[in-house]
């Protein structure tokens, strides 16, 4: 009899273009076993490999004509450059965010979510069309998306979660136990593990992995566990910077060169989203000879075009050498060497205990970034992936085998060192699983569910990847079902899905063949 095949796509959802991998396994005597390793799966949409992350919509801005290169091509007019939607990513979760940075707030919380879900669907109608063939999905495959770490443990998860849902109501209902997600830091480390990119260190010495995105960079520490690959968590720092604000700079830089008033960029913010990606062209040739060919001194030019309102052309050959990069990105720099320090100080990392630095990420691609990682600790202990940008969805590819083996993650992130409690943030209740864990419940929601990157995961078949929802408010508990396939059920009775449901301490909860009940704490 023929063993059962996986395939197995890993998508990346980055702020200035989407990646997506392939792999596939073949299920053996009840083990996952890959036979194909993850290699990119690029379709007709893609440009190098990768989706820029852009939609165009029709005239009235209700239905999308165009996406990624093809949405791209619409930014130089005026006529149809207001109707391109472009690096929404970094908008998402800025309605929780206190004092968000610029290039958060070009679009709504809801509007990125929603172009997000746009995107999202017309990404899958290629798949269907261009890869599987069928205008169905089976139980034959899989998908995994990554997403970045802060959007799980801060404000209590609001964003993943947002996400998540997201994700989900981009498929049908009967294919949501086919979707999982992973942290981008996980699916770097796995993509390192499983290559042997990382190099062979004491087990005393930490590994600082530095994820820096097109808007925001996290710096996870941690140490190489030999025995399993995986990294044992240490803490975390994170901030709003990515490469996307480099090219954001730039793209004033060539707005002074073509002439263009601050009146007409006033009245047309799309001019500098526009002008950011012609930017990015720059940035990245730049780069390339700094970094790849080794040279010492660099300059790359490009011819800018925007087409205004009253059809004003403005065009012209932008040069971009270092020099002048390094003078007009000079308070980006100054920011990212802050971010570096900040992050040393907050996980408290000496010198003599570092034992490496690996740069994963599109951001990181960028030499001056390298530059000053090698200047602060030593050309020696950083390393630089062939392609950082590729590495985090070349990982995802990985985390099926380790899902369906049950083996653990390749990160197990827990609260941070230092954190401030008050009283009131206390927990005060856990669920316990009968004859088996206990699981301490935040004062917020708890999400539950056969997945992994669940806050309880539960080892039942029965279950969906995402089941249900507990949530404390106050002195009560609630738990919500997530529409999941076989039911959540009180004393026997199942609930409504979508509704919230009282619990109390008599009460035996069950999912699948799980039992579960809710404790306060002593």
């Amino acid at each position: 009899m023929k063993n059962e095949q996986i395939s197995v796509f890993a998508i990346d959802c980055g702020a200035t273009n989407w990646r997506l991998f392939r792999s596939i396994y073949e299920i053996n005597h009840g083990r996952a076993i890959i036979i194909n390793e993850p290699q990119c799966s690029p379709l007709t949409s893609f440009t190098n490999r990768q989706l820029p992350a852009a939609v165009f919509y029709n005239k009235e801005g209700k239905k999308i004509v165009g996406f990624g290169e093809t949405a791209l091509n619409h930014l130089e007019e005026e006529t149809t450059r207001k109707k391109v939607r472009f690096f929404f990513k970094p908008s998402i979760g800025n309605h929780l965010i206190i004092k968000p940075q610029p290039h958060q707030m070009i679009y709504s919380h809801k509007e990125a979510m929603l172009y997000t879900s746009e995107l999202l669907g017309v990404l899958i109608k290629q798949i269907k069309k261009e890869k599987w063939r069928s205008s169905q999905f089976n139980k034959n495959i899989r998908f995994i998306f990554s997403y970045p770490v802060h959007w799980e443990f801060d404000h209590n998860g609001e964003i993943f979660r947002d996400f998540r849902e997201t994700v989900l109501n981009a498929f049908p209902e009967k294919d949501s136990d086919l979707i999982s997600f992973i942290t981008e830091p996980e699916g770097a480390v796995l993509a390192l593990s499983q290559t042997g990119l990382l190099k062979e260190i004491s087990e005393k010495k930490i590994t600082l992995l530095v994820d820096v995105g097109g808007s925001t960079t996290d710096i996870i520490a941690g140490r190489i566990n030999k025995e399993s690959g995986s990294l044992d968590f240490l803490g975390r720092y994170g901030e709003p910077f990515g490469g996307g604000l480099f090219d954001f700079q730039i793209a004033s830089y060539i707005a002074d060169q073509l002439m263009i008033s601050p009146a007409s960029l006033s009245e047309d913010p799309s001019i500098l989203i526009s002008l950011s990606l012609q930017s990015q062209r720059l940035k990245e040739a730049l780069s390339k000879q700094l970094l790849q060919l080794g040279a010492s001194e660099a300059s790359a030019h490009r011819t800018c075009t925007i087409i205004l309102e009253n059809d004003e052309v403005y065009r012209k050959v932008i040069h971009l050498e270092k020099s002048n990069f390094d003078e007009i990105t000079e308070n980006l720099q100054a920011q990212f060497k802050d971010i570096v320090e900040n992050a040393i100080q907050h996980l408290q990392i000496t010198e003599e205990s570092l034992g490496q630095v690996v740069l994963v990420g599109g951001g990181s691609k960028l030499f001056c970034i390298v530059q000053h990682l090698r200047e602060r600790f030593g050309k020696e202990k950083v390393l630089l992936a062939d392609n950082p940008d590729e590495l985090v969805s070349q990982g995802i590819g990985y985390q099926f085998g380790r899902e369906f083996d049950d083996i653990p993650p390749s990160i197990v992130f827990s609260i941070e060192d230092g954190e401030i409690k008050t009283e009131e943030d206390e927990p005060r209740f856990y669920l316990q699983v009968k004859e088996g864990k206990k699981y301490t419940l935040r004062n917020s929601k708890n999400t539950m569910g056969r997945s992994l990157s669940n806050d309880i995961p539960l080892n039942d078949q029965k279950s969906s990847r995402f089941h249900a929802e507990i949530s404390v408010i106050g002195d009560e508990v609630f738990i919500l079902d997530f529409e999941s396939t076989n039911g959540t059920f009180i004393n026997e009775t199942r609930i409504k899905p979508k509704e919230a449901n009282l619990i109390s301490f008599k009460d035996e909860i069950r999912i699948g063949d799980s039992i579960l009940t809710i404790n306060r704490m002593k």
